[in-house]
């Protein structure tokens, strides 16, 4: 996505995000140095004592934080995560682990950074649907509700990788089939696979690329298009070998 104005890259977004409502994008501008910062940043949270992870756990009143019991259709997933998001109120505030003090400088530069790049994305989308490229400018800007998500998924002994769309059972995903409720979420991947999408009603794995994301889009998303773009289910898998 070097040059976005290119009619053939927002062709191929637009067939992407018809056909599978995912897909990868390089030259994307991010540094790559910012992208090593935050993968080590995160490894170094997430091995952590787990007493110190809980001393920054988000509450029913504070999004923001570190959790390890989440559900995903009130199933349990296999995964800790740590959210991040700007204050609002004297509610959500963002929590920092005192052991890591370049953790905070490292999530925000990060933060800020997909913040451009889907604002970017955002335009081509509008483009492509035959409105003007800022038409859902005012949704995103000034204020917005995007958030940071760190997703690990730690060794598990009972991984399971149902064929069918079905839950979890007699084992753990890492996190089960879902749509993002959202417009657009960047993901950075590590060299470990684990998303599957799935699409004509089979579940396909993405193959990791350096230096790429995989963009996919939410359900406001496929709001927006009148059902013209995909929301696609994905899920996370769990690994007994690898975290």
């Amino acid at each position: 996505i070097a040059d976005l104005d290119r009619a053939a890259t927002r062709l191929a977004i637009d067939d992407a995000c018809c056909d599978w409502g995912f897909f990868q994008i390089s030259n994307h501008g991010i540094d790559e140095a910012l992208t090593t910062a935050l993968k080590e940043q995160m490894r170094q949270f997430f091995a952590l004592p787990l007493a110190s992870k809980q001393s920054i756990q988000r509450t029913a009143e504070n999004s923001w934080g570190y959790y390890d019991r989440e559900l995903t259709r009130h199933t349990p997933d296999w995964k800790q995560v740590y959210d991040y998001g700007p204050p609002d109120g004297e509610q959500l505030i963002p929590q920092w682990p005192a052991e890591l003090p370049r953790f905070q400088a490292v999530i925000q530069a990060y933060y800020e950074a997909c913040d451009a790049i889907a604002l970017r994305l955002l335009h081509v989308l509008a483009a492509n649907l035959g409105m003007r490229e800022d038409s859902l400018d005012t949704l995103f800007r000034p204020d917005h509700t995007s958030f940071l998500r760190l997703n690990y998924y730690p060794k598990c002994p009972t991984p399971v990788r149902p064929k069918d769309v079905s839950v979890a059972s007699g084992g753990y995903l890492g996190v089960n089939h879902h749509t993002d409720a959202g417009a657009l979420t960047l993901l950075l991947q590590d060299r470990q696979p684990g998303l599957e999408i799935l699409n004509n009603g089979a579940w396909k794995l993405v193959e990791p690329h350096t230096d790429t994301l995989v963009v996919n889009l939410g359900d406001i998303a496929q709001v927006w298009s009148n059902d013209r773009y995909r929301a696609a289910l994905h899920r996370g898998l769990a690994n007994a070998e690898a975290e």
